[in-house]
């Protein structure tokens, strides 16, 4: 108990000095030794962010790494996860770990300094329960890891009068690369110093070169003899005729015999330009990242950049996210969550979503399967769903576990007939033939629901026109809408989800999975173009039975929903026996 008093008292001092930032450039310079390269480059944690490959590779991976859902879960038995989406962790990580930032903010400040400095660390505080409640980055530069007396692994956090302030290992959030030891990971920055500093002379040189008004380095002979006053006054003489951009094409006169002769080397001579391409592809070998990430397009194409995606996907987020959530397992869980098996994940699912073709392809092939139902899917696409007839699972029913025998099919039974009268003069209702099984019928009464929306929505239009029709000419009843605009009306509204318990129906009736969609069309659009001939003589034997106004139509949608379900099961049905038995004749 005392031990948390201490921490908590002394925990605002620390986090408050942890985040200056001129507090960062000290300390680092020190840690780091900010020396010279070989190519007389000065490369610290300031510089190296001035080259452009080095700052995008810092920031792809700390920003997709920070971006990624974090799922607080249980495993159960004897599969599936129990989400813990309001767990203090998933809080933490995903909303907001500290009152001063975001969970992003924080995660990509971890991810940045791993990278970078080769570790990433937080200091954590706890409440009463010893539950870690809050979260904030310190500056790797004023982590010094070590032991104390006792052997202990110990951080020790300095502070901004240079003292020290030792923190036990389980109050120190700590993610770090590659190492030597385990517990900590190389400073890449340091390791790669001579790669950058080639990097950011070649930046400079082009910088100096079109500063100098893009001409070389040169000598100036002169036939007689110049004191050395006269020397340097023919120097600046030169360089503020010939220096900038502003005096670049300038033209410069010799007088008294004076001759210039360039000594630079021409920049395409040495090869400036593949020196500075090289330097992208150098600072992803560091980070192991693929070059298109850096902006570096020469080898990506349209056939390979969704691959590319995958591999970096693969090869660096995943190495990262690994490391992330397994210090989060041994830091952020207590050990009861730990011993109930709780574990952290990022969601990596909307960072590995292909096109828009190539995912469709594969809801629909999950929802083929059984693998997903309905709701899943408007689920992954961030919908609402329709309710619990979208929890329904289908699969094919020529399906059975490997050794085993398919259950007979059952036989034929004949459905009740929709409890509806056909209105006078309309064309035949679709007859209803025996249905090969129970999962026609079954199907017809899952989507009853989604039908009743549909029907619903139809509804609505339908009065609004019955509304004005009647307004403007005294009677609901209008011809033109019923016989030319209801059919397209229907189809747009309804069309959809019939077209998808055809196909159900065909999948369930038939035993295999229905993949000519032009099929399944074809069938759901003669079938709403009769239907719509069969509504409109309805409604308008309804409103003529009110005297030309307006019917009550309230509960209308769902009688509606339930009568042509079934006839669609049945229709469907009747089609495919009709093929069979065409088929054998064929025979």
């Amino acid at each position: 108990m005392v031990q948390l008093d201490v921490m908590t008292a002394r925990a605002p001092t620390l986090r408050k000095g942890a985040m200056g930032l001129q507090a960062q450039s000290r300390f680092g310079v020190s840690m780091l030794g900010g020396g010279l390269s070989t190519a007389f480059q000065r490369v610290d944690e300031d510089r190296a962010l001035t080259l452009a490959a080095y700052f995008a590779a810092i920031r792809a991976i700390s920003e997709d790494v920070a971006k990624m859902p974090i799922r607080v879960y249980v495993p159960m038995t004897p599969r599936g996860k129990d989400h813990k989406p309001t767990h203090r962790v998933a809080q933490l990580l995903n909303r907001r770990p500290n009152s001063e930032m975001t969970a992003m903010s924080l995660r990509e400040v971890l991810i940045q300094h791993a990278l970078g400095w080769g570790n990433g660390y937080a200091e954590l505080v706890r409440n009463g329960r010893n539950e870690v409640v809050e979260m904030y980055p310190i500056h790797a530069s004023r982590i010094r890891v070590g032991r104390n007396k006792r052997g202990e692994l110990t951080y020790y956090i300095c502070n901004d009068d240079a003292t020290e302030t030792p923190f036990a290992s389980v109050d120190i959030f700590h993610v770090h690369g590659l190492g030597g030891d385990g517990i900590t990971g190389y400073s890449v920055l340091q390791y790669a110093s001579e790669s950058l500093g080639l990097g950011l002379a070649a930046q400079k040189f082009g910088a100096s070169f079109y500063g100098n008004g893009t001409k070389t380095s040169g000598i100036l002979t002169h036939p007689g003899t110049l004191s050395p006053t006269a020397q340097e006054n023919l120097r600046k003489s030169w360089r503020s005729a010939q220096q900038n951009l502003t005096n670049a094409q300038g033209v410069a006169i010799l007088e008294e015999g004076l001759k210039y002769e360039p000594i630079s080397i021409p920049p395409e001579q040495a090869q400036f330009l593949e020196t500075r391409k090289f330097q992208v592809d150098e600072v992803a070998r560091w980070f192991r990242i693929p070059p298109h990430k850096l902006g570096a397009l020469d080898r990506a194409t349209f056939n390979n950049i969704e691959h590319l995606g995958i591999s970096y996907w693969q090869d660096t987020l995943t190495s990262w996210s690994e490391r992330f959530e397994q210090e989060a397992e041994a830091k952020l869980l207590t050990p009861a969550e730990t011993d109930l098996g709780m574990q952290v994940d990022h969601d990596f699912t909307d960072l590995l979503r292909g096109d828009s073709t190539s995912h469709g392809e594969f809801l629909s092939k999950m929802f083929n399967i059984g693998g997903m139902s309905v709701n899943d899917i408007r689920d992954s696409l961030g919908l609402n769903g329709i309710g619990p007839a979208g929890d329904v699972y289908l699969t094919p029913v020529n399906l059975a576990p490997a050794g085993t025998v398919p259950n007979e099919q059952v036989e034929p039974q004949e459905p009740a007939s929709p409890d509806i009268e056909d209105p006078p003069g309309e064309p035949e209702s679709l007859p209803v033939p025996p249905v090969r099984s129970l999962a026609p019928e079954s199907l017809a009464k899952v989507y009853e629901s989604v039908f009743e929306d549909a029907a619903r929505r139809l509804l609505v239009k339908e009065s609004a026109r019955i509304k004005k029709t009647l307004g403007r000419r005294g009677t609901a009843d209008d011809p033109v809408y019923y016989e030319s605009k209801l059919p397209d009306e229907m189809w747009s509204t309804l069309g959809p989800c019939t077209q998808s318990l055809v196909a159900a129906v065909m999948t369930a009736a038939g035993g295999e999975a229905v993949e000519t969609t032009g099929e399944v069309e074809a069938i759901a659009h003669d079938y709403v173009a009769t239907w719509a001939e069969r509504h409109g003589l309805e409604s308008r034997r309804e409103i003529d039975s009110k005297g030309g106004e307006l019917p009550d139509w309230t509960d209308r949608h769902v009688q509606i929903a339930k009568d042509e379900t079934q006839r669609i099961a049945a229709h469907v049905v009747a089609l495919m026996e009709k093929r069979d038995a065409d088929d054998q004749k064929t025979i």
